[in-house]
């Protein structure tokens, strides 16, 4: 999956999970995670615009990857992350989510920038090294 990314997976130890609330909620360590997210048509956010695509988000989870899964995957939260927003549009969907034990997120980031174009100023507030931590892989 977009030759750059695999590698990416391999060499940060980030492996593919399965998408339902009794398999995230058993991931009860920190780590960093990556979500696949596909938006189906235009999109607007403050001064974003989500053209149809795929996109990757990083993150991380100091005090477990479960509860911030959990909260990812929920329709029912209340938003305050960009993320948080960007997850409640109806044409928005995680299509696959990649986890690692290893605290990598801003590390991630940085790679991302030189390879997939960056969404400046998303989900970024405690990283102002990188430009975003959200990713256009490939428009749809």
């Amino acid at each position: 999956m977009f030759g750059i990314f695999s590698y990416i997976l391999k060499q940060y130890n980030f492996y593919k999970i399965e998408l339902h609330k009794e398999n995230i909620e058993k991931l009860n360590f920190p780590g960093s995670y990556i979500l696949i997210i596909q938006i189906n048509k235009l999109e607007t956010f403050r001064n974003w615009k989500f053209y149809p695509g795929v996109y990757t988000y990083i993150g991380s989870a100091k005090n477990g990857l479960s509860k911030r899964l959990s909260r990812h995957i929920s329709d029912k939260k209340k938003l305050f992350w960009h993320i948080d927003y960007l997850l409640s549009f109806k044409t928005a969907k995680i299509l696959e989510i990649y986890i690692s034990s290893l605290f990598v997120e801003k590390k991630l980031a940085k790679i991302f920038e030189k390879f997939y174009r960056a969404i400046p100023n998303f989900g970024n507030s405690d990283d102002k090294k990188a430009i975003s931590h959200l990713f256009l892989l490939k428009k749809l």
